[in-house]
């Protein structure tokens, strides 16, 4: 297990597969970032310019995603405050918490909320009081959000 993992890189993509550590951080520019099979057990930040962001795995604590020109993508178990940004890309958020053990904050301009299926408001915040919490904000895009 790692402690702390560090990446940066420009024009270039970066790419986590099969990692376990305390705190992750990867930046790009003009790149995208992939990480598969991580468990991350506190803090993980995620930056990238003109670039998709793909998240795979168990994320605790905090979790933070951005990136301007792609998507976001994040397919796991996603415990703790968790926040996907995006600017001309979707995000795609499926989890395998509970509904009602996660606040649901999904915020869009030029594009649909989906929850469970389901389309909603493109201001939609579902306040159950849980101690996990779904940010996700983009403009020129779609949300989506699926819980398992």
């Amino acid at each position: 297990d790692l402690k702390n993992l560090k990446l940066h890189t420009s024009n270039g993509a970066i790419s986590i597969d099969g990692i376990t550590a305390d705190e992750i951080t990867a930046d790009t520019s003009n790149g995208s970032i992939h990480a598969k099979d991580v468990k991350v057990l506190n803090k993980s930040v995620f930056t990238s310019s003109n670039g998709k962001i793909e998240l795979y795995g168990t994320f605790n604590d905090s979790t933070y995603a951005k990136t301007s020109n792609g998507k976001v993508i994040g397919d796991g178990a996603f415990k703790g405050d968790t926040v996907f940004k995006s600017s001309n890309g979707s995000i795609e958020f499926t989890t395998s918490v509970k509904r009602n053990e996660c606040e649901i904050k999904a915020d869009t301009s030029n594009g649909t909320v989906r929850i469970d299926g389901n389309k909603v408001t493109d201001e939609y915040h579902e306040n159950t009081g849980a101690s996990n919490l779904a940010d996700l904000k983009t403009s020129n895009g779609s949300i989506t959000v699926e819980f398992r």
